[in-house]
């Protein structure tokens, strides 16, 4: 039965590896040695506001010293020892253990490369596992390195659907990462950092530690593209994730914005340096602004984030900005909402 199975496994390897894309690679094609992820986790929204881990990934790190580290989900839940190679069989020795894993239980499984493409396949009590993994890369396009901020998500049919969170994402030229998120449903901003998951098939994935009371994670798997200032990431499902990238602010958005609603009189003072002062109701709050391509903007304080849209309309006499972004209503329902802001000319 193992037999027939790794006889299916190299078939399903060769009908992967004709579909991978390029890219350069960490070791050579046909090696063991490298980082791999795996190559089909189970497809789900890429936007998932209660859970932490958004996709079910795995990864597994094999290194010419003959140690290896597998990962399951996130980077807390963790399998390392050392393995050896015995034809298509792998076993491991002095393993450790860490978290909630429920892979490599056994002392051995069966394995095959074909390319940039690794099988493998673990006997369970629940019969046999198959995992399906795609080599990642080290070498990162400059196109991908800078700062994004999540500016749209789409569905499978492109239809807009709501941001549940104002996320901004710096990706430097090494690869490392930091992202930074806040959720408005729960009032909580998050900063975290990993790094890059690049594979050789152009699928793009962040690996990310824990921080505080937010977990670590392996996040947005998707294939990617860059192009005209944006970063779009299609999820296994045919959803978007759209990132724009930041760009130098309009100047003439630098002014003091005024707005009454409901009986609140609201005051947004955006300045030339980069700084920001909000006044709602007589409460100030200071921080951060920054502008991104297509006309989008992020006010950042140290325990909070917005991310909007704006439209700019030029009076004789005043300027009009419109500002537009995702809010909670509660029980997981959201709604675009929008405040017109006026500025009136000193003559």
């Amino acid at each position: 039965m193992r037999v027939l199975l790794y006889g299916l496994l190299l078939m399903g390897l060769a009908l992967l590896a004709g579909c991978g894309g390029g890219g350069g690679t960490a070791a050579p094609p046909g090696t063991l040695i490298g980082q791999w992820i795996e190559a089909s986790p189970a497809a789900q929204p890429a936007w998932q506001e209660g859970e932490q881990i958004r996709w079910p990934t795995r990864m597994i790190t094999l290194k010419d010293d003959d140690t290896f580290l597998y990962e399951e989900g996130a980077p807390e839940n963790r399998v390392a020892g050392y393995y050896t190679v015995d034809g298509n069989t792998l076993r491991f020795s002095r393993v450790v253990r860490q978290g909630q894993v429920t892979a490599l239980a056994a002392g051995a499984v069966s394995h095959a490369v074909l390319g940039d493409t690794l099988g493998i396949v673990e006997d369970t009590p629940d019969g046999d596992r198959i995992m399906e993994f795609t080599r990642v890369t080290p070498a990162v396009p400059p196109a991908l390195t800078g700062e994004w901020v999540a500016a749209r998500r789409l569905d499978s049919r492109g239809i807009e659907q709501p941001l549940p969170a104002s996320m901004r994402l710096t990706i430097a030229v090494g690869g490392a990462v930091e992202q930074a998120c806040y959720l408005p449903s729960k009032s909580r901003y998050a900063v975290t950092s990993g790094g890059l998951l690049l594979t050789t098939m152009g699928r793009l994935g962040l690996r990310l530690s824990a921080s505080g009371a937010v977990a670590g994670q392996v996040d947005i798997l998707g294939d990617y593209t860059v192009r005209d200032g944006g970063l779009t990431i299609q999820a296994l499902d045919g959803s978007r994730l759209c990132y724009v990238s930041r760009a130098a602010p309009d100047p003439r958005l630098a002014v003091e914005w005024r707005v009454s609603s409901g009986g609140i009189a609201h005051v947004l003072s955006l300045r030339a340096d980069g700084t920001f002062t909000r006044s709602d109701d007589g409460v100030a709050t200071t921080g951060e602004w920054r502008a991104y391509t297509d006309r989008y903007l992020c006010l950042i304080t140290a325990g909070m984030q917005e991310t909007y849209a704006w439209e700019l309309w030029m009076q004789p006499s005043n300027r009009i900005l419109r500002l537009g972004r995702w809010v909670p209503l509660g029980a997981g329902e959201f709604q675009y909402q929008q405040m017109t802001w006026q500025y009136w000319e000193v003559n």
